[in-house]
């Protein structure tokens, strides 16, 4: 029995002996960690070894290399999706807009299909031409630069402009579009053609992104977005003014972030307390029309206010969209890499540059002051691009105000312009270069642009803010449907311009289509055969009456 306790107790011995050094072993340690944290407070130098020196240097110099590859590989990418759109973008800046949609979102898949209806909705609402405004905006997003924005722009503008500069420089008098061939001027009219199918193919598909549950995650009701759609359409086609875009912005923002609100806080909430699941799945799946079913909800949330509250609180959604109801996604755009900080610096360096150019032409007599602050002022009035251009430049340039330009110089620019791939404001180019030859020109072109970068760069980094915002998400809705119903209107001005009654431009049109939709073409190759078509229709049916008539 002793001999049994004496072993268990050398045991327990051994064991306590064991903790004992374990713990010194412990406690050396925290003394030598302690003594080398006291060594770096009082600033003791504790040597390195040269291998980690190495390992953090080459791996400092690698990040830096792969990051400057990876941005070279950005910009060579950037300069060749944009390169051929300066070629290419017939038909005006819906038609424009529509070609950024189908190269950036759906062939190359740079942005999203919300992001992109987001920057049509900003360029829409701020000065400048709205098109080139998209480009430098996705120029910006996918180079993380706004060296990406300026590139974009170039790419985009350049071809143009340049032509627009030597035919102002040698061939400002006289009638030039009279002097070209007729077949050439139906081969242009062809490329709009080929246009115009792209821009009812781009529309269709943005309802339908507009109208898809993710869309309608605020507002949740594809008739609204609709309703909002054609009331635009309507609205423009009958008031053809630039202050009806921001008319028709804030009615659809209205309506969408209204009935968003009550729908949420009203409709939502009275269906979940007082209709069974029961019921508004019989709705849900029934063979009822659209408006029927509309008129059917309608009723079930009238009788809300006789029924008994239910006692558990059952998740539905209202009107035609409860199929369609989903979790909301946070999702992360990078609409901007700048804080919005750095977008107000942008506008105040508009406001003082404003400004500064107005002061400056009150005691400077210099002529390319003179014309910078003159294109500088009208680049900052021109909401939405187009044609609002047009009177403008003639207003301040012309026999009116400056005398600087005749009617007949002014008028064979816009006929080339308008035959031209590009944005209208390239017309500055033009009325530059007659005005004081290519430095003109190039100032004019400057000019006029420059209020539309300080724009969309000063808005970029305010909406990343913004619109993290559920009323902002629901406002949204209705400004992207404003956008689509004026896409929706653009498509009958241009088919009367363009088209008009003609069979021969119509077949273009409709071959277009089935170049886009059926053969999936890119849009160069749907512009090109557009024109082409149009061109082969003229010299089959059209040709001979054209050399008869000029030969009697």
């Amino acid at each position: 029995m002793n001999e049994k306790m004496d072993s268990d107790d050398a045991v327990v011995i051994d064991t306590r002996m064991e903790e004992e050094e374990i713990r010194q072993d412990n406690t050396d340690n925290n003394n030598m960690k302690t003594r080398s944290e006291i060594e770096l407070e009082d600033g003791v130098d504790i040597p390195l070894h040269n291998d980690d020196n190495g390992v953090n240097n080459e791996h400092s110099d690698k990040n830096w290399k792969q990051n400057l590859k990876d941005f070279m590989k950005r910009l060579y990418e950037l300069i060749i999706a944009f390169l051929p759109m300066g070629f290419i973008s017939f038909g005006g800046p819906v038609a424009n807009v529509s070609l950024l949609e189908e190269m950036f979102v759906r062939n190359r898949h740079w942005v999203t299909e919300q992001q992109f209806m987001e920057l049509l909705a900003i360029s829409q609402v701020v000065p400048g031409p709205t098109s080139v405004q998209v480009a430098i905006a996705i120029g910006t997003m996918y180079l993380r630069s706004y060296l990406g924005g300026i590139i974009a722009c170039l790419m985009f503008t350049f071809p143009a402009s340049a032509f627009l500069v030597v035919i102002g420089l040698f061939f400002s008098q006289g009638n030039i579009m009279s002097g070209l061939p007729h077949w050439f001027l139906v081969l242009l009219q062809g490329l709009s053609c080929g246009a115009i199918a792209i821009i009812v193919l781009a529309a269709w598909k943005l309802t339908m992104n507009a109208t898809s549950a993710k869309a309608l995650s605020t507002v949740k009701s594809p008739l609204v977005v609709h309703t909002i759609i054609f009331m635009t359409c309507i609205l423009f086609l009958l008031f053809q003014y630039s202050w009806m875009i921001f008319v028709l912005m804030a009615m659809g923002a209205s309506i969408s972030s209204l009935y968003g609100i009550l729908n949420e806080k009203l409709f939502e909430k009275r269906l979940r307390q007082y209709v069974t699941k029961n019921e508004l799945d019989q709705v849900e799946k029934s063979n009822l029309s659209r408006y029927q079913k509309v008129l059917k909800y309608i009723f079930l949330f009238i009788s809300t206010f006789w029924r008994t509250k239910k006692i558990d609180m059952l998740t539905v959604t209202s009107g035609e969209s409860l199929a369609s109801a989903v979790p909301e996604e946070k999702e992360e755009l990078e609409i901007s890499h700048s804080r919005p900080f750095v977008g107000i610096l942008f506008f105040i360096g508009f406001a003082l540059l404003f400004g500064g150019l107005i002061v400056a032409r009150l005691f400077v007599d210099w002529k390319p002051l003179l014309l910078f602050e003159a294109f500088f002022r009208v680049g900052s009035l021109i909401v939405g691009g187009g044609h609002v251009v047009v009177p403008l430049l003639v207003t301040e340039f012309g026999p009116e105000k400056l005398n600087l330009i005749t009617d007949e110089q002014f008028n064979n620019g816009f006929s080339l312009v308008s035959a031209m791939p590009g944005p209208l404001f390239n017309l500055s180019a033009y009325v530059g270069t007659v005005v004081y030859g290519v430095i003109g020109g190039i100032i004019g072109w400057i000019g006029l642009f420059l209020p539309g970068f300080l724009f969309i760069w000063g808005a970029l980094p305010i909406w990343k803010k913004l619109r993290q915002y559920r009323i902002v998400k629901k406002l949204l809705v209705g400004v992207n449907s404003v956008a689509i119903g004026l896409i929706y209107s653009a498509v009958f001005l241009l088919w009367k311009t363009a088209v008009g009654t003609n069979l021969y431009a119509a077949v273009s049109v409709v071959f277009g289509l089935y170049l886009q939709l059926i053969l999936d073409l890119m849009a160069p190759a749907v512009v090109f055969g557009g024109g082409l078509m149009r061109l082969v229709l003229y010299l089959i049916f059209e040709g001979n009456k054209v050399i008869q008539t000029t030969t009697h």
